[in-house]
Order: structure tokens, then sequence, then C-alpha cells
């Protein structure tokens, strides 16, 4: 499947499901073909504009979608809230740099990590933020965010490697797996507990939850690829390809 690299939200299919992923300067906004809240589209559809490099993207309970806009390699200063039906507010939370990770927890509490090496809870109801994980810890450019069933916090960092902290903040793990390629992209698969992990050379590799051992899982061999990572129900994983122009 191929996509415009232009800073706009386009609605795309893929086996009959539909899901959010996100390409550096593009998001595929993909819905669920049955009946799920948000913003209805056929596939191609253009949803909206304007966006500035959008990154990491999650939907809370009532199908708002929250778009991180990390920018141009970075630079990036806010996030941006898309309702169902509209209209996209650009710029619902700012002040950040280079925003990429976006994840909620099990309350419907909004995170957000950024390039100043932290991550933020944000207050859904106006767009602030406070500070959850400062830059004492040490992460390294946090690319991604995700909250397993236990609402603990795993985060990857674009310095390689992948830290674990608890749900109020404190630190499990700073380097719970690592070895990895300027990494990209989180999935958590609670039914095998395991994490699935993309990096920039467009390998995805699996991580046992409990040991932090990892495989390579897939060579998708798009060099250089950027991009986010989902899965469906049926276990399947997909990988927006940035510099390719693909979803493999």
């Amino acid at each position: 499947m191929f996509f415009n690299n232009d800073n706009r939200l386009r609605s795309v299919g893929l086996r009959n499901a539909f899901f959010f992923i996100a390409a550096a300067a593009l998001i595929l906004l993909i819905f669920p073909n049955s009946g799920g809240s948000a913003v209805m589209a056929a596939p191609g559809e253009l949803i909206a504009g304007g966006l500035s490099g959008p990154f990491g993207m999650a939907l809370d309970s009532a199908g708002n979608l929250y778009i991180a806009n990390e920018g141009s390699g970075g630079g990036g200063q806010w996030v941006s809230k898309l309702p169902p039906g509209g209209p996209l507010d650009l710029i619902f939370s700012d002040g950040y740099i280079g925003p990429s990770g976006v994840a909620f927890n099990s309350l419907g509490e909004l995170f957000v990590s950024d390039d100043t090496n932290q991550v933020y809870l944000v207050d859904l109801s106006d767009g602030s933020r406070s500070v959850f994980l400062p830059d004492s810890f040490g992460l390294q450019n946090p690319n991604a965010i995700a909250f397993d069933s236990a609402d603990n916090l795993y985060v990857v960092s674009a310095g390689g490697f992948i830290s674990v902290f608890g749900p109020s903040g404190a630190l499990v793990d700073l380097n719970f797996a690592g070895g990895y390629n300027t990494p990209q992209a989180i999935v958590i698969d609670e039914s095998n507990h395991a994490l699935y992990i993309s990096d920039i050379e467009g390998k995805i590799y699996l991580i046992d939850k409990s040991t932090g051992a990892s495989s390579l899982h897939a060579d998708t061999g798009r060099g250089g690829t950027q991009g986010g990572l989902v899965m469906d129900a049926a276990g399947d994983l997909y990988l927006a390809a940035y510099e390719q122009g693909e979803v493999v």
C-alpha cells in the first residue's frame, strides 16, 4: 500500500480491518470498519491537514485521536486532538520539543514523550502538562511509549534501549532490553506476554516481557524505515515504511 508524505491524515484499509499507523511526516488514519467510534472515512480520504511531522498517536475512550507533532527531524512543539467528526484542534497541548510517543493508561490519563528525554502527563481538560518522568532517569530521545495491562510504562529510547517504569513512575529497569538501532515503535502483546519493537532498519524484534530477551522476528528489508507499528486482532503486524511509502 502506497501513500503520500504530506503532513496530512488519510484513511487506509488493510485486510478488511482498520488501524492507526504513523510514519514521520504522515499519518495513515485507519478506523474499525465495524462501527468503531471516531471519524469514519473511506480508504484514501483526507481527514485533516496542517500537521507537522505527526509521529505517535493514541485514541481515548471517547474516540478522540491525539497526535504528537514531532516535526521534521524533531523540533515540533505540540500535540493535536481530532474529535469524532472533527474539527482538528491543531495545538491542543504545546510547549514540547519534538513530541513523539503518545499513550493512555487504564485510568484514561494521557502521556506524551519528547526530545527533552522526559515523559509528560497531560490534562485532558485544557492540554496543560506536568512532568511524569524527568530527564534525570537517563532516557535518550524516547520515540515511543506504551502501557501494559498492569499500567507499567514501557519507554523506547532512540538510543537503542527499552526502559520500564511502574504505574507511579518509579523506575523498574532502565535497560530492560537493548542493542537496537534507533528503535521507533512498540506494540505490547499481552496474550503472548511479549513486546514487539521496530527499528530504523525496518527490522521487528520479539521481546520476552518477563526477561527482556529478544530475537529478530522479521526483517522487512526497508532500510531507513521510520514509522508506526500496529497489531490486529489476529496477531498480524503492520509496519509503516516512511522512506519507501509503503505499509508492510
